[in-house]
């Protein structure tokens, strides 16, 4: 196996990457410190009347829990895809602010896209971050290797 090196994603490609997989970590400042958590999440791309796009990634948390205590504030959200065997993998990166989202924005939510928790219990706060700013890197081959067999000569 060579080196690698890692390939810059664009916008779309990030927001495909991110929507492909059920759980990443988000991480937020609570008063102990930093505190990065993993949570299942889905992500929704709205469009607003001004044709500007939004994106969010939606969360469901239980109440009193270190996400749900987070008032309106900074954090980060990252995801990533790890292959060992082959040394690639991708991870991206997502900015903005969380939110606590209402009741009626949480039951159209609990209906169209709902993210389906692994963790059992009553995961009925829904919290959005506000994606401000995205970026993700991959890893690729330095060299390509071809291998050629013989057979595929006779």
């Amino acid at each position: 196996m060579g080196d690698a090196l890692a390939e810059v994603l664009d916008r779309e490609e990030c927001l495909r990457l991110l929507a492909q997989v059920p759980v990443g970590r988000v991480a937020v400042v609570d008063s102990g410190g930093p505190v990065v958590l993993p949570v299942n999440h889905r992500l929704l791309r709205t469009v607003g009347p001004d044709a500007a796009e939004s994106v969010w990634v939606l969360m469901r948390t239980a109440p009193g829990s270190t996400l749900d205590r987070q008032g309106i504030a900074p954090a980060a959200f990252q995801a990533d895809g790890i292959d060992e065997y082959h040394r690639r993998g991708w991870s991206v990166l997502a900015r903005g602010v969380l939110h606590h989202l209402d009741t009626p924005t949480a039951a159209w939510l609990a209906e169209h896209c709902r993210p389906e928790p692994w963790l059992v219990g009553p995961l009925e706060r829904w919290i959005g971050l506000e994606v401000t700013a995205i970026s993700g890197r991959r890893l690729v081959d330095a060299e390509q290797t071809w291998v050629f067999h013989v057979r595929g000569y006779l």
